[in-house]
């Protein structure tokens, strides 16, 4: 794998920040042109979309420790991000609360636009993740597999995009009520979780992994949405 794309010098430059910072970038772009195409004229987006990253990336943080390490006593180890340790449902719950607090009109569109964003971001996301080669999956033999493992990541990279493609193409030629799509994202990438996380090296739960059972959550939590939306 690649971890280092290229270097100048002493000066290294990371493929994981490199594609994180193509799916911050790339998931503003697609809000920002669904948000002119829906006619939802906000000065501050840029500020409103920087919070969101920051939120993702704080509870994304926080997430990792919780489950993966031992808090209290390294608490302190928090602050060292270059170290690696984010985990995707964090972040999701971080940027919801972000959402929840800065974009209070007109939200549920909101919430329908930065979905769109999201799946695009996971696609460049898991492609850095996949050069950096630091996610241990299953080994396997499999025609697909690489180096003797199945690309966990980068499955989930090629599904983000494939979603990305036809929310982006419903959202714009369907008129949906609003928060549908939203829902509908939430459902899509809790599938994603559940099947290729059976591949992920990771801790169980019963019978399930912390990223299944994540997957289950959103689920559950997408049918819950769409359900209201349709009784109110």
């Amino acid at each position: 794998m690649y971890p280092i794309l290229f270097s100048i010098g002493k000066i290294h430059f990371y493929s994981y920040g490199l594609f994180a910072a193509l799916a911050f970038i790339a998931g503003f772009l697609v809000i920002e042109k669904l948000s002119r195409f829906k006619h939802i004229n906000d000065k501050n987006l840029i500020d409103k979309y920087l919070i969101i990253i920051i939120f993702a990336i704080v509870f994304s943080r926080l997430a990792y420790f919780i489950v993966y390490r031992n808090f209290f006593p390294n608490w302190y180890e928090i602050f060292f991000i270059w170290q690696g340790g984010l985990i995707s449902y964090g972040g999701m719950i971080g940027a919801l609360l972000a959402i929840l607090w800065k974009f209070k009109k007109n939200l549920l569109q909101n919430l329908d636009i930065i979905a769109i964003g999201f799946l695009l971001g996971t696609f460049f996301w898991r492609i850095g993740c996949t050069l950096t080669g630091e996610h241990l999956t299953v080994a396997s033999n499999n025609w697909f597999s690489i180096q003797g493992h199945i690309p966990v990541p980068l499955i989930e990279s090629i599904s983000g995009l494939i979603g990305f493609l036809i929310a982006y193409y419903i959202y714009k030629k369907s008129k949906m009520i609003a928060g549908y799509m939203f829902s509908f994202i939430i459902i899509y990438y809790g599938l994603i979780r559940l099947v290729i996380d059976q591949w992920r090296v990771d801790d169980k739960i019963g019978l399930l992994t912390v990223g299944q059972l994540s997957g289950i959550i959103l689920i559950v939590l997408g049918f819950i949405a769409i359900t209201r939306l349709t009784i109110s």
